[in-house]
């Protein structure tokens, strides 16, 4: 076991790397206190063999451009949990984003608002709702907030 665990560490170190941080993750930082990494991966318990079960039951789909994401962002690392996803897809699958702030602010987002212009909007006072429902700005155009004169 020891050595397809060297190979396999050595052959993949991006996937090793996913794996030691994964599990580092959920033992260690708060904001991941409720997910767990699933017995069959985590390292704590099985050592080298947990590895070896993560890769086998992962590396479809791998590939360098891709990053391992949870598909129930609530849910725990488990085969039947995870996938291998772009960056813009993980970012918008975050437990943030079912929240009902998260749902206006991807659905503004698909509707042409920038995340500058809802900040900005947001940072000036705008209300929730204005930030969300109101058409991109044109410079000048009738949704700019003026300061009085």
């Amino acid at each position: 076991m020891s050595g397809l665990y060297t190979h396999l560490r050595k052959q993949n170190p991006r996937t090793w790397r996913i794996f030691y941080r994964m599990n580092k993750r959920c033992k260690v930082q708060k904001e991941y206190k409720d997910v767990e990494v699933c017995d069959e991966w985590n390292f704590d318990e099985l050592g080298q063999q947990a590895f070896i079960n993560f890769y086998d039951d992962t590396i479809d789909g791998y590939s360098d451009e891709l990053e391992l994401d949870r598909i129930d962002p609530c849910g725990h690392y488990e085969k039947k949990n995870v996938r291998w996803a772009t960056r813009k897809t993980q970012m918008n699958n975050k437990r943030w984003h079912q929240t009902d702030y998260g749902k206006k602010y991807k659905q503004a987002v698909e509707n042409g608002l920038n995340r500058h212009t809802i900040y900005g909007r947001l940072k000036r006072g705008w209300s929730v709702e204005d930030t969300f429902s109101m058409p991109a700005d044109k410079k000048g155009g009738p949704y700019r907030l003026r300061k009085a004169k």
